[in-house]
């Protein structure tokens, strides 16, 4: 059924709109146009999206994350270490910067600005401020997914072929309890020393976590 409108509607708008009912989704070829143009390292990518894929079908419940939020997480996942192109030092600052201010074909405003807050929290302190800059509504969601993304990017700091960790993530008010496998945390140091820092950056969501292996 169509009804004449008095205002004006694009029809790339349309377009789009068609476009991800059947899942041929322009943002999907957005983001892999820019990790391609800006070099990023596809394996790395494909690493933090399988264990984003784990911690979320873990937490989504408890989180209240649907499909479109883990769809954020892949862009996320892809696009976080563009700002490597221009310096190595601060790097997720230059990734969020390119992913602010590019013209990003099938993103509405808020979704690009939402997925430049993931990037840039990617890792380093949680940037509270730039979340209280986000629509209400999404702080909070934006907040959980930031905190899955970082939480794969510390299990694959080695950047290894493996790309999963059997890991079981709970929920339980404003405490995550991480359960590894037996001995894990002995053979693995530095992602050991990775996850406490991460417990002291929690801090600025009002959220810890305890890390447990299994018995």
């Amino acid at each position: 059924q169509m009804t004449v409108s008095d205002g004006a509607l694009r029809e790339g708008l349309l377009y789009d709109l068609i476009g991800r009912i059947r899942r041929d989704d322009e943002r999907e070829r957005t983001v892999k146009a820019m990790a391609k143009r800006y070099d990023a390292d596809h394996a790395q990518s494909a690493r933090v999206m399988t264990m984003l894929n784990q911690l979320f079908s873990q937490t989504a419940a408890d989180f209240s994350l649907e499909e479109t939020h883990l769809d954020q997480l892949h862009w996320a996942a892809q696009l976080h270490e563009i700002g490597l192109s221009i310096s190595h030092s601060q790097y997720h600052k230059h990734s969020h910067y390119l992913v602010a201010n590019s013209h990003l074909p099938g993103f509405s405003r808020e979704e690009q600005q939402s997925l430049a807050t993931l990037v840039l929290g990617q890792r380093k302190r949680f940037p509270t401020k730039q979340i209280g800059k986000l629509p209400k509504r999404i702080q909070q969601s934006v907040t959980y997914m930031m905190l899955l993304l970082r939480l794969a990017m510390v299990f694959n700091r080695g950047r290894s072929e493996v790309g999963e960790t059997p890991v079981s993530l709970t929920v339980d008010a404003q405490k995550i309890t991480l359960l590894l496998p037996k001995d894990w945390l002995g053979t693995h140091p530095l992602t050991e020393s990775d996850l406490l820092q991460e417990n002291d950056y929690l801090h600025a969501i009002d959220m810890r976590l305890a890390i447990r292996e299994q018995a």
